[in-house]
């Protein structure tokens, strides 16, 4: 079992890049959900907003670079996270007046990691019959190859791996909200999906983890249960 891919997403909720090659620190991916997008004028105006709020941010996409993450989008270049004219695409795109703002420790949701396998990718999209892409889970990092059984992370709780040279411990399995039902290239919604997560998984699929011993990971390097 070896690590397939790698995925960072600089600004929360917003489309991220696919690494060779990454830093594992104590707070997850180096540069991952460092920015997100906040709404000042709402109840909760220091709640990061995310994709279940707002959709419209999977149309954006993040890429990091020294000085913080550049978004580009509908209209947007490739333009630095703090330039007004990002918060102007956004917020016109959203039809809500919103900001971006640094998060030094992350924008997790839950925790720093999220690690998904790619037979259960697989299996899912068999029982759905159509074709579902990996990417709308937004893990950092997909599993494949080896031994790996479809839906079989949720039953590595409380273990530990070494891929790379860091080393990482799985917390439980990731409950899936509606951000999963929107296909990352299309961005239309496919309500059926977690739907039929819901019924035949209850709605989990992946799981979180943690970052025992920072290190690095790139694509191809192989796991190590400790």
């Amino acid at each position: 079992m070896h690590a397939a891919e790698i995925w960072r997403y600089p600004v929360k909720s917003m489309g991220g890049e696919r690494l060779p090659v990454a830093e594992v620190t104590a707070e997850g991916l180096a540069g991952d959900r460092r920015v997100a997008v906040f709404d000042r004028r709402s109840r909760r105006p220091e709640h990061p907003l995310s994709a279940r709020d707002l959709p419209q941010l999977l149309g954006f996409r993040a890429r990091w670079q020294a000085g913080g993450p550049l978004v580009e989008g509908p209209g947007l270049a490739a333009t630095r996270w703090d330039r007004p004219q990002v918060r102007e695409h956004v917020s016109m795109a959203c039809g809500r007046d919103l900001e971006l703002a640094e998060e030094p420790l992350g924008a997790f949701d839950d925790s720093a990691l999220h690690i998904l396998g790619m037979a259960s990718v697989r299996e899912l999209a068999s029982e759905v019959g159509w074709a579902v892409d990996h990417r709308r889970f937004r893990a950092n990092i997909y599993l494949d190859g080896g031994a790996l059984e479809p839906d079989s992370e949720p039953a590595w709780a409380s273990r530990h791996f070494q891929v790379g040279s860091a080393t990482i411990s799985v917390i439980e399995g990731c409950p899936r909200c509606a951000i999963t039902t929107w296909d990352p290239t299309t961005l239309r919604p496919q309500p059926g999906l977690l739907r039929h997560l819901v019924r035949t998984r209850n709605a989990v699929l992946g799981v979180y983890a943690a970052v025992i011993s920072p290190g690095q990971v790139a694509a191809g390097d192989r796991l190590t249960w400790l």
